[in-house]
């Protein structure tokens, strides 16, 4: 037996240590106990001996009770402490044992899919490719080995072919793993995953294919017969949205609804927009569900306005309902974005009495801002031409007080304009007499402006006969100089396209007076104007013979005049052209518009009337999706 120094010379581990110190008290216990045991055999002579009863000394190397119990207390936190870290190695090597064998099973299985997927494949090359491939990975996993009947030949064993090595590519594969026939992402045939390829009853051989029988199937006719099942694409993958459209196809509907209001993606609208038609009843119910649960934000969304629009058309009258709650409260802000003008005016069309009732107490709030608002206005437009199976609501009452003593700043403007055409065109009488009244009393002002004129052009083309003819006599009796202005004369050249000769009896009386203070008349002023000169080409061009020749009698007195016009030379040679007097009326194959006339046959065409300043109107946020205004 080894000494204590001994020990601590070849291993100096705490451990080891205490182990040696355990055995040394174990050692003087020991010698203790067969001492006291020696005591008690002789105690029959314990009389005789006069040191039997005498206690031992305290330095006698007798070991004290509190460092053994100490000593044990180490030692059981030592045990301890080896028992956790073997059972830690334990586990370690356990975690390591199954990683090793899933690794091999996946490489096997991956193999294992290679080759029946080219079993399966129709192509001679794969299948010659399989059966070099198939002893080594099928005796592996256990198959029988595979004959040529397995694939449709005449019965004979198939030989490997001698392998050619490939050259080295830029993807390195792993050891045993090779790459699948089928693209990753796709479903593998059914029931080939985990099952050794069974042995099929030979195809008959054909001229046109080894394997294909006139390139079909015998089971083709059956799986035909069967009933289609709902798919459901998985959002993980790309989305193929030509899929998507098979009405047997269904996805994650809320999921294409994100990526139309995060990313402004309109392949999505779209295509949601086209499953709405061709899908199925419960398709179309929870796409629709999926929009209403982000309705607000699609409906002031660039491309997600009109999924909301299609949902007036293909959800049901609950879901209509669902949709207008959500407008309830949004109505002005709505009304007042370039996308959601256009879900308020189609909500007009769809949604129930009650809920237009709620949308028009909100717009007659902010009357005065909202009728002259670039998108606003053409929701006023569509609410002007509701009609209302129940007693309609006072919207004109609320408007006219609002706007009192402001018409004719509405009418001067580029909405206000169509707001205003749009009350004298739906409106009843009663309703739209203060807007009238307003309109024709400034007729002087709104004549000369851009967009004011065409409010006075439709009371001179479609206003009642009364308000009509105040019009026309405001027009007559500035006669010379409407017809000079660029806005103005467009009022009477419609006075002269729809009132016939007895407005042109009039203007005529008017234009060719003679003025002490002036040395020509107004008509030679007009014709050499540039706006001016197309009312004389429409009169020498439209007119009967008799005015005409009134208008060019007076014409022929300034000849000199209008020839050294730009302008006015065009008049000229309607006046002095031989033709014209042989053949009176426009070319033939030509209208009679503004911008040709018969000087066409010297200079040729002539542009079309456009001014720099003038821009054409188009008006923006179209009502439905349409641009509409002026052009």
């Amino acid at each position: 037996m080894l000494t204590t120094t001994q020990k601590t010379k070849l291993d100096h581990s705490p451990v080891d240590d205490l182990l040696a110190r355990l055995n040394e008290q174990q050692a003087v216990l020991s010698r203790q106990k067969s001492e006291a045991e020696n005591i008690f055999d002789d105690s029959s002579s314990s009389a005789t001996n006069p040191y039997a009863g005498t206690p031992p000394l305290e330095g006698d190397g007798r070991p004290d009770a509190a460092e053994v119990l100490r000593l044990k207390k180490e030692l059981e936190l030592a045990r301890q402490r080896m028992a956790q870290m073997d059972l830690q190695l334990n586990h370690q090597q356990h975690d390591r044992i199954a990683q090793n064998d899933l690794d091999a099973f996946t490489q096997s299985q991956i193999a294992r899919h290679t080759v029946e997927q080219a079993i399966g494949s129709p192509f001679p090359a794969a299948q010659h490719l399989a059966m070099n491939m198939g002893p080594t990975y099928m005796s592996a996993a256990g198959a029988m080995p595979m004959r040529g009947t397995d694939y449709g030949g005449d019965g004979a064993i198939l030989e490997p072919a001698p392998m050619i090595p490939r050259p080295h590519s830029g993807f390195q594969y792993q050891q045993g793993y090779t790459p699948p026939m089928t693209p990753f992402g796709y479903p593998q045939a059914v029931g080939m995953q985990n099952v050794i390829p069974q042995r099929l009853p030979p195809r008959p051989r054909s001229r046109l294919s080894p394997v294909a029988q006139e390139f079909g199937f015998p089971q083709w006719g059956a799986q035909a017969a069967q009933q289609p099942t709902v798919t459901y694409m998985s959002t993980a993958e790309p989305l193929n949205y030509r899929r998507l459209l098979d009405r047997n196809m269904s996805c994650n509907w809320r999921y294409i609804v994100d990526k139309i209001v995060c990313n402004n993606d309109q392949q999505a609208s779209i295509f949601l927009q086209q499953k709405l038609k061709v899908g199925t009843v419960e398709q179309k119910f929870e796409i629709v569900q999926a929009i209403i649960d982000q309705a607000y934000p699609l409906m002031v969304n660039r491309f997600g306005n009109f999924l909301v629009q299609r949902c007036f058309e293909h959800g049901t009258p609950e879901q209509v309902v669902s949709i207008a709650q959500a407008i309830r409260g949004n109505t002005l802000n709505l009304s007042m974005d370039a996308f959601g003008c256009h879900v308020v005016q189609k909500a007009f069309d769809s949604v129930p009495e009650e809920y237009k009732a709620i949308m028009v107490h909100e717009l007659l709030r902010r009357i005065p801002e909202t009728v002259i608002h670039r998108y606003a206005c053409h929701v006023w437009q569509k609410l002007f031409e509701l009609r209302w199976s129940d007693s309609p609501p006072q919207i004109l009452k609320y408007v006219n007080e609002a706007l009192r003593g402001m018409w004719h700043e509405v009418a001067l403007g580029e909405t206000g304009s169509l707001v205003v055409q749009n009350i004298f065109e739906n409106c009843l009488e009663e309703d739209k007499r203060p807007c009238i009244n307003e309109v024709i009393s400034s007729i002087d002002v709104v004549a000369h402006g851009q967009f004011g004129n065409w409010c006075i052009q439709h009371i001179c083309e479609h206003g009642s006969i009364p308000d009509r003819s105040r019009a026309i006599d405001h027009v007559i009796r500035y006669a010379d100089q409407y017809s000079m202005d660029q806005f103005a004369s467009k009022v009477v050249e419609k006075c002269l396209k729809v009132s016939g000769n007895e407005f042109l009896d009039r203007y005529l009386d008017r234009v060719c007076e003679a003025n002490p203070e002036r040395p020509r008349m107004p008509l030679i002023d007009i014709s050499g104007d540039q706006f001016g000169n197309y009312l004389i080409q429409y009169i020498l061009t439209n007119a009967d013979p008799q005015r005409r020749e009134v208008v060019a009698a007076h014409i022929r007195k300034h000849m000199v005049s209008l020839r050294g016009s730009k302008y006015g030379s065009r008049v000229a040679m309607l006046c002095c052209n031989p033709a014209y007097a042989t053949r009176p009326g426009p070319p033939t194959g030509l209208p009679p518009t503004r911008s040709n006339g018969r000087f066409s046959d010297y200079f040729g065409p002539e542009p079309p009337r456009s001014y720099s300043h003038e821009r054409q109107y188009a008006g923006a946020g179209g009502r439905s999706g349409y641009a509409g205004g002026y052009r």
